[in-house]
């Protein structure tokens, strides 16, 4: 059974905490869930990387259907708190170049505005 995401709303802006497990098993009800946050109107996003210990291809592809999916409202989806193997993973596959990466949740939401 999986647990829902904790969702933080900072300044009108959610701030989605990630689970520690972002593998092929995990993320089906992760993408189902960020999916129906945007499907209600959520379209400005910070994916809080913070938790997030184990992350594969399965997990990176979360991310960036949650950046092609609030695209189509005009909306962003920035990333926070990567630990230095997650933020190595995202400059491997060049992710850093598609997403903003901020330090704190503060800096995400901020730039959001």
């Amino acid at each position: 059974m999986h647990s829902s995401l904790a969702i933080d709303v900072c300044s009108d802006i959610p701030v989605i905490q990630l689970p520690s497990r972002l593998l092929m098993a995990d993320v089906p009800p992760v993408r189902q869930q960020i999916t129906k946050l945007i499907a209600q109107g959520q379209h400005r996003l910070v994916l809080d990387l913070g938790a997030v210990r184990a992350l594969d291809s399965s997990g990176l592809s979360v991310l960036v259907t949650a950046l092609k999916q609030v695209e189509q409202h005009a909306g962003e989806v920035v990333l926070a708190r990567p630990n230095s193997d997650v933020l190595a993973l995202l400059e491997m596959t060049r992710l850093q170049q598609v997403f903003a990466i901020f330090e704190d949740c503060s800096s995400a939401v901020r730039a959001l505005h």
